[in-house]
């Protein structure tokens, strides 16, 4: 993003100008073949105080320029930073939106000890009127970051979907917001504990308190795993937990849907449907005013 013009990010840039600027980016980016098809993965957003130690990142904003040329490595990080960018302006959107964009974001990749042939690829994004950073990375750096100078405030994961502009729009997140005013979202650091309860929750009534209930084509099952969906053994049925960008999700399944269908003319997806049905809720909701 490092050659966009500065008036782009001048402190009068609204979040939605700034991803609509991103959107016609990403489109020049794959004319000239430097966004690519990906798998779905989840990305981490953190929202922090102040700005983490940069010693151990190191600074790749060079990569963004456009070229003809096919370099594996260098668009595979373009690919990645540019997803990241999609997860900043979301959470940015989400958390601040009366906030204006006037702070390019800090592109970098950090090493990974484990694994020394990989690297992680990430950004930080400096939110105007707060002392705050958002901070986007392709792992849980929760760790790292974690400490006493860098306080985590947020945390949530996003979804990126393959193939598709659909990822960079950021209304779902407002409409989630303003709709449903989720503990989990509102407090995404309860994210896990509400996670635990939906897991053990031994009814449909009782799971819909912590997770949203989805209908999943059998033959797509393991393709949907990777967004964070869950099988619960005890309703017999797939959920999302609360907190997550459900809307995403659902666009994702029906891409997957239809990807498997365009491969197998000739074979019907077989809804992994819920075993439950309204008398369940029913029975329940009865047993609640006996009780």
């Amino acid at each position: 993003m490092q050659n966009l013009a500065k008036r782009q990010w001048g402190h009068s840039l609204s979040v939605k100008d700034s991803a609509d600027i991103m959107i016609d980016w990403c489109v020049r980016a794959r004319d000239k073949n430097i966004l690519r098809k990906k798998p779905p993965q989840i990305y981490f957003a953190y929202v922090l105080e102040d700005t983490p130690p940069l010693q151990y990142f190191q600074n790749i904003s060079p990569v963004f320029k456009y070229s003809q040329k096919d370099v594996p490595y260098i668009d595979q990080t373009r690919d990645s930073l540019l997803r990241c960018l999609s997860v900043a302006l979301k959470a940015h959107f989400f958390l601040f939106p009366n906030d204006a964009v006037s702070h390019e974001p800090y592109f970098f990749v950090l090493p990974s000890l484990l694994e020394p042939s990989q690297t992680h690829f990430g950004l930080l994004y400096k939110i105007q009127k707060e002392d705050k950073v958002i901070l986007v990375c392709e792992k849980n750096l929760k760790a790292m970051i974690e400490n006493e100078n860098n306080k985590v405030i947020f945390e949530f994961p996003t979804v990126v979907i393959e193939d598709s502009f659909k990822w960079y729009h950021i209304k779902n997140w407002y409409r989630l917001k303003q709709q449903a005013n989720l503990e989990g979202v509102e407090k995404p650091l309860q994210n896990k504990g509400m996670a635990e309860f939906a897991k053990d929750a031994p009814t449909p009534t009782e799971l819909q308190k912590y997770a949203t209930l989805l209908e999943v084509p059998y033959e797509i099952k393991d393709a949907i795993k990777p967004l964070g969906i869950e099988w619960s053994a005890k309703v017999k049925t797939w959920y999302l937990p609360k907190g997550f960008d459900v809307d995403s999700v659902k666009e994702y399944i029906e891409y997957t849907r239809k990807e498997w269908l365009r491969e197998n003319p000739n074979g019907l997806v077989k809804e992994q449907k819920p075993t439950y049905s309204k008398k369940d809720f029913k029975n329940n909701d009865q047993k609640k005013s006996e009780s």
